[in-house]
């Protein structure tokens, strides 16, 4: 699971009442029909309170650099490079942004 699954999990979520697993629908797969043009107002709102998120941190480098600070360097090298994402639970997401911000975002 990857950093954006981790927060449209968290998201989606909040937005459903319930857990991830309690929705019918994975919520990238949502963003992106959103995105797509299947609730557009919406998805587009997700991603730029996502990104907004990251601009608020210091923008994608020092996002990343939260990461490894963190002990998470392996993972967070993995997202910029080339071969397959490593993932991070939501604990570990929750460990670099804390939980207020993660709890502002999804709501």
């Amino acid at each position: 699971m990857g950093l954006l699954d981790v927060v449209l999990g968290k998201l989606g979520g909040a937005a459903g009442g319930g857990p991830q697993s309690q929705q019918s629908e994975n919520p990238l797969g949502a963003l992106v029909k959103g995105l797509a043009g299947g609730g557009a107002g919406q998805g587009a709102g997700v991603l730029a309170a996502v990104m907004s998120m990251i601009q608020g941190h210091g923008g994608l480098g020092a996002v990343l650099d939260m990461f490894r600070q963190k002990g998470l360097a392996k993972e967070a090298d993995s997202w910029v490079g080339t071969g397959a994402n490593a993932a991070v639970g939501s604990d570990q997401v929750e460990q670099v942004f804390g939980g207020p911000a993660l709890s502002g975002l999804a709501s």
